[in-house]
């Protein structure tokens, strides 16, 4: 599948917008509708039914979860006719397989760490906060792309709710124990959880990153209410609407995707099975010498970042059995890999 990330710094002069699955969607997400041309939307998975009952539809689509999240993929009559033409499901390279599965989309792939971007790519690994919104924004950075607009992404409760109606992820009870009050949109406070926190402080570190760079996007926050961000503008989305600049040149993201050059499967399992042979050699030597094995796993981990991720529990383990079963479970995932090829 062709990696997003090669577009980087390749789609500029084009605003995105980067859709959450938070409860306000419902109450200023139609708005959306009205981007045409002028952006792109880019949405996490759990907000595409919430978006297509609005009338509006995505061009990009971003899951990367490990579990089977392909039920928020699959649609009905109805919303296939909303839905775009071309439009791109993106799914991690890590992710259920299958979100690869699931049929009518433009197929795309990412990765989350830099062991899977060298196996499977170009060394290029996406930087998120461990969610399809920040992923979302940081693609849409890397590619150029502004001003970076979120929409939708409350990272707080409204009431009891976390997320717009039509996901499935509503909870319809709060853990007091996880609750955190935090400054609000447009002042005031509001409560979220521990979770969504980390989520907050992610888009804070990121905003403040970019303002190092030499080039900045502009940072905007059109989420009708919730979490304030640092580093984020406050306008609301109807004047960002009405303020975005003259449509750019018309884009076809399906050809620059076919235009991307892929890995060749054969190549990948030429690697694998290098790896598989390593493997089963440090297996050997660490039934010698433990610390000769350790300082080979480290060796080879300081040489491929895949290695250093599979090799990882292996090396903390601390002993010469809990060593083994790590290292018999990391040739367990490559010779899965390779069966999979």
């Amino acid at each position: 599948l062709p990696d997003l990330m090669l577009l980087r710094n390749r789609i500029n002069s084009r605003a995105a917008f980067i859709v959450g699955a938070g409860p306000s969607l419902a109450e200023n997400g139609r708005l959306l509708s009205e981007v045409g041309p002028k952006g792109f939307i880019i949405c996490a998975a759990a907000a595409l039914k919430p978006l297509l009952s609005l009338g509006v539809s995505p061009d990009i689509i971003l899951v990367l979860e490990s579990s089977d999240t392909s039920s928020y993929l699959t649609l009905n009559e109805v919303e296939r006719q909303i839905l775009k033409n071309e439009v791109v499901l993106a799914a991690a390279s890590g992710s259920h397989p299958n979100h690869f599965k699931v049929d009518g989309f433009i197929k795309a792939i990412f990765h989350l760490n830099g062991g899977e971007a060298q196996l499977l790519g170009r060394g290029l690994f996406l930087p998120q906060g461990g969610n399809a919104g920040t992923a979302a924004f940081a693609l849409a950075y890397v590619w150029g792309m502004s001003p970076l607009i979120l929409v939708g992404q409350d990272q707080a409760y409204h009431g009891q709710l976390l997320h717009a109606p039509g996901t499935v992820d509503n909870v319809s009870e709060i853990d007091r124990a996880t609750v955190v009050t935090i400054p609000a949109i447009g002042g005031g406070f509001a409560e979220t959880n521990t979770s969504l926190l980390a989520s907050i402080n992610w888009y804070a570190e990121a905003a403040n990153s970019i303002k190092r760079k030499s080039v900045q996007p502009k940072l905007i926050n059109s989420t009708f209410r919730g979490a304030a961000l640092k580093g984020f503008e406050e306008i609301s989305l109807d004047e960002v609407l009405r303020n975005l600049g003259p449509e750019p040149n018309p884009i076809s993201l399906k050809a620059m995707l076919s235009a991307l050059p892929k890995p060749s499967a054969k190549e990948i399992r030429g690697d694998l099975r290098q790896m598989s042979a390593l493997v089963s050699s440090l297996k050997s030597v660490l039934q010698v010498n433990f610390q000769r094995c350790i300082n080979e796993m480290m060796n080879a981990s300081k040489a491929s970042a895949f290695l250093a991720h599979i090799l990882a529990p292996a090396l903390a383990s601390g002993h010469r059995a809990g060593a083994l079963k790590n290292l018999i479970w990391a040739d367990g995932i490559i010779l899965k890999m390779l069966a999979s090829l």
